[in-house]
């Protein structure tokens, strides 16, 4: 016992020896005790540091860090939809109903995203109402999304080491490539955006899916081969559904299978082009669901040469951003209408004309890097074409509702990191050595301006002045912006922005309804009124251009309703209803009006229309309950709060309603049911104790009554503590 003890401690008093000589710090010789094979400290640690659980961890910790600041974030643009009106995340029941469906409800864009609103599901139900926790996913499917880009390229260029020396080097340069990748401040749009998130899920499943078909191929076990197999065709298809870029990834896979993959036999190659068929065609089928929808874009009219030219330009903007990426901000564009004014002004546009030089030569060096024999020409054709497989649905070649975005980098950066790590394995191994640290150097620089950019998007107000300042500026963050102020009172500094933001785009129906609310509160009734009913007068001819028009009449009826004017109130919610059906805040106010005016009998047919169309809207059956149970109609009262109920799982209010309906029936047991339900959703608010206590009471429970009214007093009394 003692001879084996002596063995193995022999090994640490080695190290410890070798540590005194070579003056290595305790900290390197505890490393070093980790990897026992190596023949002195130094080699142990750098055994150690080579280990790929290690550089994984790394990847999720440094992706973590320099994304904090975002936890702290708050709802932005369109957060407060995805994950405050959308009706489809609330309750597991919509699981299916999401694939039904495009993303936005009420919007032309035409984004079928069905996943990203499951991820959304899911942090609903862990995190409720808490935003951090979105926060919180959105980085970890970032940091899960540059682990799996580390472990796809490791395999990718593995076949090209021929010694052990560049296999080791090669691991380190697959390393670099996601290191890079996870810290570029580019991404900052698709980590510390919670709307952003479409990006990472895609890239996730998409090259989930690659790295499982690579060990499907190598698998001897026909069970096990077929099980991967179809695990494969199922990540692909989430990443299909998690946003329209993954088609890119499918043509850059079938690329490398057919084109750069040599060791594999012809079954193997056609069982992988049938796995992405079966997945396209099943997309295409779920794609079907939601019917048609027109989608309004600007640059439907653009004509060949001005779509190159805008190519060009978006290609030196994004070569630019991926090694200086400074001036970052939403609402980027490679175009300005006024260069198109005259002849002259082109001058007074130089940084545009300098964008498309710039894309000529990123393209040149694309080419030229691709055309240069060497060890890594091979890697740096393949990273050319993922790149422009990334690249060409963002050129411009094809009609989108914008001409550049950083987050639309996502997938093409990676493309373009291989090429680098092409040029980098054609070094002898001092040069390569030096260009990995110059490159983890570079990848520090990255992370301390991807820290500074997740700051951006704290508040809504901080990010949209980030933006302007950084040069974004656009009538909608102008017209964002002067409602935050309105909501200050700081009207003159609202109007302002309002009224350059209808200077640029005077038939903005946004910016009308708002201005108009501000000089409203200014004292300016008149001009407020011509001015809002201009808006609606022309929302019916607007709305084929724009996305909710509707909120000028919705404005105008509340002003109506204020000057006791209920009637033209209800005709004009009436005329706009007959062109938007589907929006429950005209619904909702117009069924106000009639229940306060006339009773719950005229609110109720609008209700019950509204809900029968929209069975996953929440707030239509708590007011159809509402309805009922003013109408004294017990029993529809229940079935509709029912419905309800189950439609958020971590709302109360239509439990809370049951339960009063079932106690003033004398229906103690279902009363108690629902108030144990509503206490399982918000254990920690005392209101729901008091109620459960109401219930006890009138069931003779008293005892049990008084324990929840001690535990509501508790909970109180905590909170004021915390506060």
């Amino acid at each position: 016992m003692f001879r084996q003890t002596a063995a193995l401690a022999a090994p640490m008093n080695l190290a410890a020896t070798q540590g005194r000589e070579t003056g290595a710090p305790w900290a390197f010789i505890c490393l070093s005790w980790l990897t026992p094979k190596a023949a002195n400290p130094r080699e142990r640690v750098t055994t150690l540091l080579r280990k790929v659980w290690l550089r994984i961890a790394f990847l999720l910790a440094v992706a973590f860090v320099v994304h904090l600041p975002s936890l702290q974030g708050e709802l932005i643009w369109d957060d407060n939809y995805l994950v405050g009106e959308n009706p489809f995340f609330r309750s597991p029941i919509f699981s299916l109903e999401v694939f039904r469906h495009y993303l936005y409800l009420d919007s032309f864009s035409a984004h079928y995203r069905p996943v990203q609103n499951l991820s959304y599901m899911l942090d609903y139900l862990i995190w409720n109402g808490d935003i951090y926790g979105y926060h919180f996913s959105n980085i970890l499917w970032h940091a899960a999304a540059g682990a799996l880009l580390f472990l796809l390229v490791r395999k990718l260029v593995a076949p090209l080491a021929d010694t052990e020396q560049r296999r080791r080097h090669y691991e380190t340069g697959a390393f670099l490539v996601a290191l890079l990748w996870v810290l570029h401040p580019v991404h900052s749009a698709a980590v510390d955006y919670i709307s952003g998130r479409a990006d990472s899920l895609a890239f996730v499943f998409c090259s989930g899916a690659w790295l499982i078909y690579l060990c499907a191929a190598a698998s001897q076990r026909i069970i096990v081969r077929a099980v991967t197999y179809v695990l494969a065709a199922l990540l692909l298809l989430l990443g299909l559904c998690a946003r329209e870029i993954a088609l890119a990834w499918v043509a850059v896979f079938l690329v490398h299978l057919l084109f750069f993959r040599r060791k594999i036999s012809r079954r193997h190659r056609a069982l992988a082009v049938i796995i992405c068929l079966s997945a396209l065609a099943a997309y295409a089928g779920l794609r079907e669901l939601p019917g048609t929808r027109a989608v309004a874009l600007s640059t439907g009219t653009w004509g060949g040469v001005t779509r190159a030219g805008l190519m060009l330009r978006s290609l030196g903007d994004y070569a630019r951003l991926t090694i200086y990426p400074t001036s970052l901000h939403m609402e980027r564009s490679v175009i300005d209408p006024r260069i198109f004014r005259s002849p002259g002004t082109w001058k007074d546009h130089l940084a545009f004309n300098l964008l498309s030089l710039a894309g000529l030569f990123a393209g040149a060096a694309l080419v030229a890097g691709a055309l240069k024999r060497g060890r890594g020409q091979s890697l740096r054709t393949f990273g050319m074409i993922w790149f422009v497989c990334g690249f060409l649905p963002i050129s411009n070649l094809f009609d989108l509702n914008a001409t550049s975005a950083e987050h639309w980098l996502y997938l093409p950066l990676a493309g373009l990191l291989l090429v680098f790590l092409g040029w980098m394995i054609e070094l002898p191994p001092r040069a390569f050595r030096v260009a990995s640290a110059c490159g983890i150097v570079f990848a520090a620089a990255l992370g301390v301006r991807s820290a500074i950019r997740s700051t951006d998007w704290l508040n809504s107000q901080t990010f949209y002045e980030r933006t302007i300042a950084a040069g974004g500026w656009s009538p909608r963050i102008g017209s964002n912006l002067a409602s935050i102020y309105e909501s200050q009172d700081r009207l003159q500094e609202a109007r302002k922005l309002l009224e350059q933001s209808l200077a640029s785009w005077p038939d903005y129906p946004i910016a009308r309804s708002h201005l108009a609310s501000i000089l409203a509160r200014q004292g300016m009734a008149e001009q407020a009124d011509r001015l809002m009913a201009a808006a609606v007068a022309a929302a019916p001819v607007q709305r084929k251009e724009y996305p909710r028009t509707w909120t000028a009449a919705l404005q105008l009826a509340y002003r109506e309703i204020q000057q006791h004017r209920d009637g033209d109130a209800l005709r004009l919610l009436a005329a706009t209803r007959q062109l938007e059906p589907e929006v429950w805040a005209l619904a909702a106010l117009q069924a106000e009006i009639l229940r306060r005016t006339k009773g719950p009998e005229a609110a109720l047919p609008v209700i019950q229309r509204f809900a029968d169309s929209n069975w996953w809207q929440y707030s239509a059956f708590l007011a159809l309950g509402k309805l009922k149970a003013q109408q004294g109609d017990a029993a529809a009262a229940l079935t509709a709060l029912t419905h309800a109920s189950r439609l958020d799982i971590h709302e109360t209010e239509a439990l809370n309603l049951a339960t009063r309906i079932e106690l003033r029936a004398k229906n103690f047991a279902a009363a108690l049911s629902a108030q144990q339900r509503a206490i399982s959703r918000q254990p920690d608010k005392p209101s729901q104790y008091l109620l459960f206590s109401e219930v006890l009471m009138q069931m003779g429970r008293t005892e049990q009554a008084q324990e929840a009214r001690e535990k509501a007093r508790s909970i109180e009394r905590q909170g004021q503590g915390s506060a």
